[in-house]
């Protein structure tokens, strides 16, 4: 499942300020931003997803790709998609449009379906903004986390915001999981 977030934070860099940092982050990574006013500088580095995962294929990754459309949900035995890799014809639309909103790897982690973002750059005066018309590529993150399959209704993902150590804001939201029993299952039915 893809857990992905965006955030934005802004604020003024006091005079004489020693290095802090910024770090939005959530179940599946974050962004973590280290600011050096006094070298006028700041780096950051981004969870994201490879490009390959992107696009549906997990076939580097170290663990199989189970498809829950599969299941059996008395037995909770799940055929894994073939090659790892999930069918163009099966990747949600809403998938596609929340992977495009992720910034560009520059960095891959082996075995895994997410990367990293990591860059550099000038501070430009004592206001600092990441939105979406100031460094819009630092304001969004995610990645691959793996889901239980089972008896569970929802899970929950929490996103927390720190600015200098301190929690900032902090927002859960829920989302459905897949389940092993139908609806409308009796006691009889196990």
């Amino acid at each position: 499942m893809l857990h992905a977030g965006t955030f934005t934070v802004s604020f003024d860099v006091a005079a004489g300020a020693v290095p802090f940092a910024v770090a939005a982050v959530g179940e599946a990574g974050g962004t973590i931003i280290s600011i050096d006013p006094a070298a006028g500088t700041y780096t950051v580095s981004s969870t994201t997803l490879a490009p390959a995962s992107a696009r549906g294929d997990f076939s580097s990754s170290i663990a199989s790709l189970w498809d829950y459309a599969s299941c059996n949900w008395k037995t909770a035995a799940c055929q894994p998609f073939p090659n790892s890799q999930i069918p163009p014809s099966r990747i949600d639309p809403y998938w596609a449009r929340a992977t495009q909103m992720l910034p560009a790897p520059n960095m891959a982690a082996v075995g895994s379906p997410n990367a990293t973002m990591q860059g550099s750059d000038t501070l430009s005066g004592s206001h600092f903004a990441v939105d979406a018309d100031n460094d819009s590529q630092l304001s969004s993150f995610g990645g691959i986390v793996q889901v239980p399959y089972g008896p569970f209704d929802v899970g929950v993902s929490s996103f927390n915001l720190y600015v200098d150590g301190k929690l900032i804001a902090s927002k859960s939201l829920p989302y459905l999981l897949p389940q092993r029993a139908p609806a409308n299952f009796g006691p009889g039915d196990f």
